[in-house]
This record gives C-alpha cells, structure tokens and sequence, in this order.
C-alpha cells in the first residue's frame, strides 16, 4: 500500500500499479496451500478445481495482487521436464476444461471478457495463463527445448487449452520460453496477435513476458540488440517485459527503435491499451489499496483447507 501510495502520488495521470502472484496451487505466503495441478487433473472433479481458484483468487487479492500467473495449461508430453507437475494433464481437452475451472475460479465466472470490470476488487483477480504456447512439448523433456510440430498439431493440440481459455475470458497470458514453428514465441506475431487475439478472441488482454524472454531474443539470433529485442516484442504483441536482471523495454530502448524505424508507435499504443485495460477492468483506479482485513477470511482457514 506504502509503495501503490507513493506511485500513485508520482504520476501525473494517477495511474495506480499492478501487481502479479504466483497463483498456481496457492495464492500468497500464508494461504493455503493446494496439491498441484497434476494431481488436482487426478481428481476428474472440474468443479472442485474452479472452488479451490476461487479461493486462490480470494487469496491473491489478499495479499495485493490484482494479476495471478495461473492457470499453467501446458501439456507436458515429456515426464523428464522438470516442471512437469504444473500441468493439469498431457491431454489436451482435459487441459481445456481445467483451465475454463480455472478462468472461472480466479475471475469468478467466465461470462466477461478483458474490457469487463471483474466481479470484486477484493476476491477476483486476471486470471494470466501460461505459456503461450507448446512450452511442454520440448524434445527431450528439455526446459526451452524447440517445440518440433507442425501447424495442423499446434492447433490440435497445444493451443487446444488456449482456444478454450480465451473463449472463457481469460484475461492475461504469458509466451512460451520455446520457438513455435522455428519462430520465438516472444516474437511470433502470428501466434500471439493471428491466432490468439484475433482468431480465438482474446482481444486487449494482457501479456506479459517470460523471465528475461524479450531480451533472449538476442540469444535466439534475432535481434541484434537491445532496442531490437524491444521492437520485436512489442509488434509480436508482447504488452509487457517481465525484468529479471535485463530491462529490455526501456525509455531509451523503445525511442531508439522508433528513430530506427523498427517499431510503429500504434504497436505501443497496443500495449499501452492492453496494461491500462487490465488495470481498469481490475477495479485498481476505484480501489488502489488492499484492505489488510481481507486475510482473515481469504489466508489458511479452515473452510479453505475442507
């Protein structure tokens, strides 16, 4: 609150912050804590899954985040991958069904959209999937390892989750670490702003980065620099980069594409419209604070853990 304070009273627009949890199978040091959604896919149950996001949902804004990195929808084809137990199951349509649950839980229905208001500013939060899209699909088991299929599989199978997802009206995603048809997912245009914004109808939702994924570009071979990187991300339809360590949408980087010619302003306006629309729709501008109330009903209770 300190710091949405201090933020708040910095910008001449008053634009609050948002903010991201990890939301898996629990949403916030202190809450309870859930089995994972390997197990929770065991279960066959859709709708204990979508009660117990809901309670991860309640948890999240609890704890001041308006953002849950949750659902992972991934379908782990590989049991050597190390993050294997994220996934709900290698099947695609129970995967689908389980990220709906999910959707459902976290946003507290699935009959809005990015552009909706949320139900509650205190029990609801955007609902960020990941990872857009193939990430367990690595050969090998390998973590980033290339997703090696062909358009008709990519459709059939790994964004089988994601067409459901968005037709929920799940409002945030995260790109894969992994390329899609060759391509890095942080700068494939065609899977995040063909096929997911405008064929599956997620629209202005927000997308944030992989750890580091916009900058990896230059690792991929193709970007030359930092303000190419940032080029690249943004037209992909990357709304935000998630900075650890290396700050690739900077100031100075974005202006230097744009003198450059890499970059058209309208793909900034884009991204811009995607934050300030989940801000909006998260309910941030009407309430920016978190009630610190809210834990003794949201954090481990004993009707959460039945």
């Amino acid at each position: 609150n300190a710091m949405q304070a201090n933020a708040i009273n910095a910008s001449r627009f008053g634009i609050p912050l948002a903010w991201f949890q990890e939301a898996l199978h629990g949403g916030c040091a202190g809450a309870t804590v859930f089995p994972m959604p390997l197990t929770m896919g065991a279960s066959l149950n859709v709708t204990l899954v979508e009660r117990m996001y809901a309670v991860i949902g309640r948890a999240t804004r609890a704890c001041g985040a308006n953002i849950a990195f949750a659902p992972v929808i991934n379908l782990w084809t590989d049991p050597r991958f190390g993050r294997f137990q994220e996934g709900f199951s290698p099947e695609p349509t129970l995967s689908a069904h389980y990220g709906v649950a999910a959707v459902a839980g976290l946003q507290g229905g699935t009959d809005g959209n990015a552009s909706t208001y949320l139900p509650s500013a205190n029990a609801t939060v955007v609902a960020l999937g990941k990872h857009l899209a193939g990430y367990g699909g690595a050969m090998g088991g390998l973590n980033g390892g290339p997703l090696v299929a062909g358009e008709r599989e990519i459709r059939d199978v790994y964004l089988k989750p994601w067409r459901a997802f968005a037709a929920a009206g799940g409002r945030g995603a995260m790109p894969s670490h992994q390329t899609v048809l060759d391509v890095p997912a942080h700068a494939s245009s065609w899977l995040i702003n063909d096929v997911f914004r405008d064929e599956y109808g997620f629209g202005d939702g927000l997308t944030i980065s992989d750890c580091n994924d916009v900058n990896v570009l230059m690792q991929f071979r193709v970007a030359a620099n930092v303000s190419h990187a940032a080029a690249k991300g943004i037209a992909a339809g990357v709304d935000q980069d998630l900075q650890c360590g290396h700050a690739t949408y900077t100031r100075e980087s974005v202006e230097a594409a744009l003198a450059a010619g890499l970059l058209d302003e309208k793909a900034i306006d884009a991204a811009t419209r995607h934050v300030l629309t989940a801000k909006v729709a998260s309910r941030l501008f009407e309430v920016p604070f978190t009630d610190e109330s809210l834990q003794a009903d949201a954090f481990d209770t004993a009707a959460n853990r039945a």
